[in-house]
């Protein structure tokens, strides 16, 4: 609602959590062609305020003092960790995939004022070392099985290293508060593949995105070959990791896919490492480089983002970052 007059309006909409009386008090006095203030005024002084609580680490939401029965939740998972290749060709491992970002309004109304729902942080993937693809992220949830409001956000899936596809996201269903659809984190990004220096991998998955393919840098004096494939991601928040790419010259430079887009600064996918590392998004990890570092840069905790994929013959396959939760709930004023 804004201070200006909202006369003769056909649509109104509340914040969430209103009561019948407040709904039908705010209704009729816009049908009468009078001001927000005036409504205000006029005693519907139990209108419902935003609040918000973030959660890094698992443990328990307590239900606040004159909160309203419904909450806006965002919930990701824990991003997958780049993947990590020891070659003499110097090819590039992919990215890790960001963990699913799931958005939903839901009902509490079953929990009392002052009682406790379980929330469970998923952790990132771990960084891996030798010819390894990445590890997956952990899965997210809010609430237990058996509850209504039950929702799952799946871990990303780890990078592909430099000989390997790329794993899908962890999945399954999202739990009742998300009308037990299937879903699943992102995919990590394919390995770059074939016997000739500097190939590039795939970026990682991320929320709204998928993940880049990787790229050569010529057209010419041979087009080399396609590298591996990213894995998948499924259903809401979660999309596909990048393609690895190779050449047949090695006097011409892969670059890495750039970790596919999240949303809100969240969940975003890992880079690819080649000749160029990719990029990472909103927290992913950059994709490593032998110019600057063989390994792939660390997913932001607190992010649910992939880690870089590294490159060359030494370093890592960097870890993903851990998962959040984002709870907007209301309170009387």
């Amino acid at each position: 609602m804004t201070n200006a007059n909202v006369s003769n309006s056909t649509q109104s909409v509340y914040l969430p959590g209103l009561s019948t009386t407040i709904n039908t008090a705010i209704t009729a006095g816009l049908n009468a062609g009078i001001t927000a203030e005036a409504i205000a005024a006029g005693g519907v002084s139990s209108m419902y305020l935003p609040r918000e609580t973030r959660i890094y680490s698992s443990g328990n939401w307590t239900r606040p003092a004159n909160s309203g029965p419904a909450i806006k939740l965002i919930l990701v998972g824990g991003g997958g960790s780049g993947g990590s290749g020891h070659s003499w060709s110097h090819n590039g491992s992919g990215g890790g995939g960001a963990g699913q970002l799931i958005e939903r309004w839901l009902d509490i109304s079953s929990v009392a004022i002052g009682a406790n729902i379980p929330i469970t942080i998923g952790q990132g993937g771990a960084a891996v070392s030798g010819n390894s693809n990445g590890n997956n992220g952990g899965n997210s949830t809010f609430g237990v099985n058996g509850n209504s409001f039950y929702c799952i956000a799946y871990g990303g899936g780890g990078g592909g290293y430099c000989y390997g596809t790329g794993n899908s996201g962890n999945s399954g269903s999202m739990g009742a508060g998300m009308g037990n659809a299937n879903g699943g984190g992102s995919g990590g990004g394919g390995g770059a593949g074939g016997d000739y220096q500097y190939g590039a991998a795939g970026g990682g998955g991320g929320a709204s995105k998928a993940g880049q393919n990787a790229t050569n840098t010529t057209i010419y004096n041979g087009r080399g070959g396609s590298g591996y494939p990213g894995g998948f991601g499924w259903g809401p928040g979660a999309s596909g990791g990048g393609h690895g790419a190779n050449h047949s010259w090695t006097s011409w430079i892969g670059c890495g896919g750039a970790g596919g887009n999240g949303r809100y600064g969240l969940a975003g996918g890992g880079g690819g490492g080649g000749g160029v590392g990719g990029g990472g998004s909103a927290g992913g990890g950059a994709g490593g480089s032998p110019v600057t570092d063989n390994s792939g840069g660390e997913g932001r905790n607190g992010t649910g983002s992939g880690g870089g994929g590294n490159s060359h013959s030494n370093g890592v396959g960097n870890r993903g970052g851990s998962g959040i939760a984002i709870i907007e709930w209301y309170v009387k004023a």
